[in-house]
């Protein structure tokens, strides 16, 4: 945070201290600039008065877009209509918010962006039958922080497809055996798969095969030779378009787990891999009990705050192939991929009582009271619907 107004500043740390974000502020760009060789922030919030010129604003963003990713920044000032708006943007800002502004909602702006930047740890799977190009790519798109995997025979693209479960698909148009086009239509044919983002390369540029590829449902296509920043920013852009797109239908915006009803098929498709794979899989049931009497006692706002932390933590606790999804009001169910019950029930308490230990030694500290329940795919049940039931029943047992 770039800004003079010490008032301002101790208003929004506060606010932000409710989210678990930690604050660095600083008065000027000097000090920011030495702040920059210390330790990365996720996202830089400057208040553009805080220059004495425009060209210091313009190289510290220079030094700030030049790290790999870049780090987003938000401005916010005084409004002076399209003017400001149009420097922002000519800056490379993420975002322009006019003062007066509440911390609040500087902090939901700050949210949103970060969350947009999320989008560029997605998996990446590349399937093309150039061994130099996938060779290439995953070098190029790795310091980025996307996770790569690679395909030179076209014929084991499905099992490496639920295997990899990527966020993004980029094919080649022609291949021998099974083509580009051909796996495009796979893709788009499965209930499951039907959304996935897919981007084309081709040295084949042609109006038919454009149009064609299109037609087939394809998001976007990059001529060959790849040329390695556009690659990137066609991925970047594409993976921003979708993650913003997830956060309208399927991440509970105060949580940041899944909704209930974009998670079912996420949670059912891990079933049928841990059936597929004979490996096992795990369902927790967490439940915050007294939250109820938490926004009677203290207010809604409280309340939020406690499933906004609670969601966060499970989040973090657990890796990409897992899911962890609201489920109620006050509970969250998570599919642990590839761990045994006992293992998962550890792991999950281990999360449960971090957070709880945390949270206890703040002075305002509000009484939590989470109870869990950890069930075995196929053991508890062969349904979702089963297994959420069990869990519960496991749950309330281990409360009693």
């Amino acid at each position: 945070m770039i800004d003079a107004d010490r008032g301002w500043i101790k208003d929004l740390t506060e606010q932000a201290s409710h989210w678990d974000w930690t604050v660095r502020a600083v008065m000027d760009l000097d000090a920011a600039q030495t702040a920059l060789t210390q330790d990365l922030p996720q996202v830089v919030l400057l208040d553009p008065a805080v220059a004495d010129h425009k060209n210091q604003t313009i190289a510290f963003l220079e030094k700030v877009t030049h790290f790999t990713p870049p780090i987003p920044v938000l401005f916010y000032g005084s409004p002076n209509g399209l003017h400001s708006r149009l420097e922002v943007a000519r800056l490379g800002g993420k975002a322009y918010l006019e003062k007066p502004i509440v911390p609040k909602q500087v902090l939901h702006e700050v949210d949103r962006v970060l969350h947009q930047s999320q989008a560029i740890t997605a998996k990446v799977m590349i399937v093309d039958d150039d061994p130099h190009l996938l060779q290439f790519l995953p070098p190029l798109l790795e310091p980025w922080g996307f996770k790569v995997s690679t395909l030179a025979d076209s014929r084991l693209f499905w099992q490496t497809l639920v295997a990899a479960a990527p966020d993004l698909l980029i094919l080649d148009v022609e291949m021998p055996h099974v083509s580009g086009m051909e796996l495009c239509q796979i893709v788009r044919n499965d209930p499951y798969w039907q959304n996935l983002p897919i981007i084309f390369l081709t040295a084949h540029t042609e109006a038919e095969i454009v149009n064609q590829i299109f037609v087939l449902g394809a998001d976007d296509f990059v001529s060959k030779p790849v040329v390695g920043p556009e690659l990137v920013v066609r991925l970047v852009n594409r993976l921003e378009r979708m993650q913003l797109s997830q956060q309208l239908w399927q991440v509970d915006t105060l949580t940041k787990a899944y909704k209930r009803q974009p998670a079912i098929p996420r949670l059912e498709q891990m079933m049928k891999r841990a059936q597929e794979s004979q490996q096992p899989l795990s369902l927790g049931l967490v439940k915050v009990t007294n939250l109820r009497n938490i926004n009677a006692e203290f207010d809604l706002e409280t309340g939020d705050s406690v499933l906004r932390q609670v969601g966060y933590a499970l989040c973090q606790g657990c890796g990409q192939e897992d899911v962890v999804a609201r489920w109620s009001s006050n509970e969250f169910l998570m599919g642990l991929q590839g761990i045994r019950s006992d293992d998962a029930e550890h792991h999950i308490q281990h999360l449960c009582q971090d957070y709880l230990q945390t949270h206890q030694q703040t002075d305002d500290a509000v009484p939590i009271q989470l109870d869990l329940g950890v069930v075995q795919y196929p053991e508890a049940g062969k349904t979702l619907s089963a297994l959420y039931k069990a869990a519960d029943q496991r749950r309330q047992r281990e409360a009693d």
